[in-house]
């Protein structure tokens, strides 16, 4: 499991009683935090998901019931290839354990529930005190602490969010004798909070359909016209917002916009084609009303799907020649007197901002802030604070001109990633170490894969 914020955790281990165990939510409960912990009682039934005690020391195996009962009856008796033990761990417990910090987490606890020291596990207590929005969001409290003792397993968190990562850090925590027969969990206590707001994957769907069986795991939801209904859309969301996933989508725009001239030719700059008699596309012509018209429709559709506070507008690798040669394109810029791309740009994204704005003014529920690549900030005169943006091409944050909230994917471009080596760069790669003044711009990290290379992180699609 990845390294919690703060943990302590000792050799001494418990059995799970899963035939008796009881998994018991309390303070505010709704059905997204019901929903975890069925899906954590589905992993303890099939053991598909737990780990099995390590191979080198499956000598001791018919002594793990024996050193358990041992661990409860005189507190402690080390055994190794388990949490905390020795030297072979590659991360090592952030603090020592303390009896009376354990002890004074379970007094957090209602009163009427008592939790009597036993050699195996009975009970996992889930306390939440606040359900948080009903959807995830950058404001989310995703912060929990969780302990592993005699007097059982209990998880405390401010917000159901929390709750999610406690009940999926706890499923990471149990580990299984070889033949799956018994589930065991080592002494922990956790505290927990996420280091960045933002950690995400950029799945791109565009070049490559990914069917919607495939972002699930559920199949039989292939849809053969390569396309996401209103329904398939709602679905994901829903999907994504039982497990604490926020849901960004991405618009790229000018650029990577070819699609439309099967569809709304009308929104794109024209040229001829070398050689060729027949008309060629490039990016969405800027000036024309019936592109802004077309933004306005499909941003209001798709705001009152998405339900997340951001939406990507992309803004990269947009390529001017045939917007250049565009006659129609030309004469408009001569009537507004743009004289050079970056005024192109920037009148551009000014009027895209001014339609996210006014779709927000007529419904509240679509208000939406937005994501941009870095090559769109550059001409972007007059973004709105809220405007985050996303960096691909620069190397560290230390770029005086963005001066504004980062995502960072120069390092995690997946489909650049080819050996060992590409590999031990990308783990080593952490621009939060840049200057102080930069890393509080930084939000985290955005993992990045074209769909050409999807099977990296999305097999068998």
């Amino acid at each position: 499991m990845p390294r919690p914020k703060s943990w302590s955790a000792t050799q001494n281990f418990y059995r799970i009683d899963d035939e008796h165990l009881q998994i018991v939510p309390m303070g505010e409960v709704n059905y997204i935090l019901e929903s975890a912990i069925s899906r954590l009682s589905r992993i303890i039934k099939t053991r598909l998901e737990i780990s099995t005690y390590t191979f080198l020391w499956q000598h001791q195996e018919p002594n793990l019931d024996r050193l358990s009962e041992e661990t409860f009856q005189h507190g402690t008796h080390p055994i190794v290839g388990t949490a905390g033990a020795g030297e072979l761990n590659y991360e090592q417990p952030t603090q020592p354990w303390s009896e009376e910090t354990v002890d004074t987490f379970f007094k957090i606890f209602p009163n009427s529930v008592t939790m009597d020291r036993r050699s195996t596990i009975r009970r996992v207590l889930v306390f939440v005190q606040s359900s948080g929005k009903p959807w995830p969001s950058s404001k989310m409290n995703e912060t929990y602490s969780l302990a592993v003792s005699s007097r059982g397993i209990g998880i405390l968190a401010k917000e159901t969010w929390g709750a999610l990562r406690a009940l999926e850090s706890l499923s990471q925590l149990m580990w299984c004798n070889s033949d799956r027969s018994k589930i065991f969990i080592n002494q922990t206590f956790i505290e927990d909070a996420p280091r960045f707001v933002h950690r995400g994957v950029l799945i791109d769907t565009s070049r490559h359909y990914i069917s919607k069986a495939v972002l699930l795991t559920n199949l039989g939801a292939f849809n053969p016209a390569h396309v996401y209904t209103a329904q398939d859309i709602k679905s994901i969301l829903e999907f994504a917002r039982m497990r604490g996933i926020r849901v960004i989508p991405e618009f790229d725009i000018p650029g990577h916009t070819l699609s439309l001239s099967r569809s709304m030719p009308e929104t794109l700059s024209k040229c001829q084609a070398p050689s060729k008699s027949r008309a060629f596309f490039g990016p969405m012509n800027p000036f024309s009303n019936k592109t802004n018209a077309f933004l306005k429709k499909l941003f209001s559709e798709v705001f009152g799907l998405f339900q997340d506070e951001y939406v990507h507008l992309g803004g990269d690798e947009v390529e001017t020649t045939c917007l250049d040669q565009d006659p129609e394109a030309e004469k408009q810029r001569q009537e507004l007197q743009i004289s050079n791309r970056n005024l192109m740009f920037a009148y551009f994204w000014r009027r895209v901002q001014d339609v996210v704005t006014k779709i927000g003014e007529e419904d509240l529920g679509k208000r939406r802030k937005i994501i941009i690549w870095e090559e769109a900030i550059k001409s972007f005169i007059d973004p709105k604070n809220s405007t985050l943006v996303q960096v691909w091409k620069s190397d560290s944050l230390s770029q005086g001109d963005i001066a504004r909230p980062v995502i960072y994917s120069s390092c995690w471009y997946l489909d650049r990633i080819l050996g060992p080596d590409d590999w031990q760069r990308a783990y080593a790669c952490d621009p939060s170490k840049s200057e102080t003044s930069r890393r509080r711009q930084y939000l985290g990290p955005d993992f990045a894969i074209i769909s050409v290379f999807s099977q990296i992180i999305l097999p068998n699609n």
